[in-house]
Formats: structure tokens, sequence, C-alpha cells
């Protein structure tokens, strides 16, 4: 809005309440759209008097269109020739032969979280010359496609609607392509055409190891045609012997191997725990397993991060303390002095180490 003494072009109408001003034109990446507005003065026909200077923009005129959930559109009217018109800039409206109807609009998140999964709109179109109805789903990445147009799923927003109520609202991209065909006869014509390079290369190359073959007929062959299967074979037993080699744990103790592969549900998404626990690790000491130091109550030596974390989930008092990378009692979590200036009120036990990253003056 346009305080009273903004410099203003327009001498009336709503554009005295409002000021046009220019912006970076949208695109690319972007989602929003881009909104018009221009300044216009009518003159009588025939007399040549001034009706005025007025602002129009979609902004104002187009609130519905642009906005989701957005109030009735506004209008300046102006009386010439005995007759009362209205004034907007407005999107060009094209009238389809079909209505969209939305039946329904559901949000997914992902479990135990409010992110977002999933946004689907529920649809019925309708043919107004044969009453014909067909249904479909829209959601991310899967359109619908009706009378040669493309609708996507685009937005969805919640809209107040007062009194504790909550309405959903979804917008979609209509997309026109007349040329969707060409891709996929492209791709045919593609396979085709491989087929039959492939198919003659292959073709003269039977004959040609043929006419070698009976050549060769009678000759023994050497043994260099074993080479590429035994390689094969020891790749194999390199990559299966050492599974192989890996024991179960002995009777009545933890088997720590099946517990990093339970599934736990961590921001919304089904991981193994062994990754939660080695992505803990690292955002507290940058390291994915636990030394810990030597006499101590624990467990001696390295421990995995599964380990650490059921332990620290158990309320193991021996895990307070954690070994560093170089076996001295350094903890886990490490503290980085942005400023030297600040003033901590902290007390440095063996287990607590501080490292400034930044010296301030």
């Amino acid at each position: 809005r346009v305080g009273p003494v903004a410099p203003n072009r327009a001498t009336t109408g709503l554009g005295k309440q409002w000021l046009a001003d220019a912006r970076p034109p949208e695109g690319g990446a972007s989602s929003r759209s881009n909104i018009a507005s221009a300044y216009v003065q009518l003159l009588e026909r025939g007399s040549g008097r001034d009706l005025g200077t007025f602002l129009v923009s979609q902004f104002l005129n187009d609130q519905s269109k642009i906005f989701m959930g957005g109030g009735g559109d506004e209008f300046d009217t102006v009386e010439a020739g005995d007759t009362t018109w209205r004034l907007a800039l407005r999107f060009r409206r094209s009238i389809k032969p079909y209505s969209v109807t939305l039946d329904d609009v559901r949000r997914i998140d992902y479990s135990a979280s409010e992110t977002p999964r999933d946004y689907s709109s529920y649809v019925t179109f309708a043919d107004r010359a044969t009453g014909a109805e067909q249904k479909g789903r829209i959601w991310m990445n899967n359109p619908v496609r009706y009378r040669g147009e493309t609708f996507y799923q685009s937005q969805y927003s919640q809209v107040d609607l007062g009194g504790g109520r909550v309405g959903e609202m979804t917008g979609l991209q209509v997309v026109a392509n007349a040329g969707w065909l060409v891709p996929y006869v492209a791709c045919v014509l593609a396979f085709w055409g491989m087929l039959a390079h492939f198919g003659l290369t292959f073709i003269r190359f039977a004959d040609r190891h043929e006419r070698q073959s009976t050549l060769a007929d009678g000759r023994k062959r050497g043994s260099g045609g074993w080479l590429a299967p035994l390689a094969g074979i020891g790749l194999v037993a390199l990559v299966v012997l050492p599974r192989l080699a890996e024991r179960p744990a002995p009777a009545g103790s933890v088997d720590w191997r099946s517990a990093a592969a339970i599934p736990v549900m961590h921001e919304g998404r089904v991981k193994p725990l062994d990754t939660v626990a080695r992505n803990t690790l690292q955002l507290l000491g940058n390291r994915s397993t636990v030394r810990m130091p030597d006499g101590g109550k624990g467990p001696a030596g390295t421990v995995p991060a599964t380990h650490w974390l059921l332990s620290l989930m158990a309320g193991s008092d021996y895990y307070v303390a954690l070994g560093g990378r170089d076996n001295s009692d350094y903890g886990p979590a490490r503290l980085d002095v942005v400023s030297g200036s600040a003033s901590l009120a902290l007390t440095l036990t063996p287990n607590v180490s501080a490292a400034p990253i930044c010296n301030g003056e």
C-alpha cells in the first residue's frame, strides 16, 4: 500500500491506495507467477475529457487466480456514455469444454514427523457435451492427461477458515504439449535401429567365427581360455569367503552385528540402528567408533557405534566418559570456541575438551 504523500501516477480509483513497483521477472526454478501492472489514462471519446489515471494490476484484479485462498477480485468502475464499465488487468480466459472438480486432497507425512512425503489430488473430469466423467489421482511426477492436456501436482496449502477449522487447497499446473508422442516414437525407432545394427554385426561375426573354426579343426586348443573363468571365480571368492569367516556371537554374549541391523525410525525415515549411531557420533565428535580408556570399568579397546548408543540409552555410567582418538581421556563431544572474547563458566574435566577454532580479537 502507499501512503497519502507518496508520489503516485494514479489520480483516482484503487491506484490512490496502491503503488506499482518494478521487480525482476520470475522464471527458471521459481514457481511464483509474474504479476503485471499498468497505469492507464482514460479520455472520453468525442469531448476528450480526462477521466483520470487508473492503476490496473493482477494483484488486485485477479487475486483468485494468483493467490491460493485469496479474497475477491477488486475493480475500478468508470462511467462513460451512460454505461458503467469495470476496468481490470487479468489473465486471458480460455473456456474449456469440460470441468474439473476437486474431490479430495491428501497430504501424507513421513512417520513420526511433520515432513511431507506426498501430496495427492483426487479430481473428476466432466465433459459438458456428453456428460462423461473420468476420475483421476494426481501426485508428484504422476500427472493425469485429459483432452490433450496434462495436469501436474504443483502446490498444496492449508487455509484458516476461522473457528478453529483448517481447509486444504491444492494447485495444479496444466501443460498442453502437442508433441508429447514424439519422444515415444523416437524411442521405438531407436530400438529397431539398434536391433538391426547389432543383429547384422552379430551375423557377420558368427559367420567369420564359423569359417575360422573350420580352418582350425583338429588342432588342440590352448589353455588360455581358462584364465577368464578362473579370474571370475577368484573375484567371487574374495567377496564371499570373508563373509563365511564371520563367526556368530558366542552364547551368552551380545550379538552387536544383529543389533546394528535393527530398523529404527529416525527423522521420519526407517534406518538401521548402526546408521543412526554413526551419524550421532559424527555429529558429536567427528568419528564413527569409540576408543575406550585403558583401565576403565567398561569394555576395553574400540567399540562400534551401535554398542556405544545402546549402552548410552540404557544408562550405563561408564559411557559418560568416552576415550578419544589418541587413547586419551577426552569425551566424544567437542566444544568449538568461535570467539576468544566469549566467556563460559565451564570446568573442564578429563572427559571434556575445548578446541578453539577461531581466535577473536
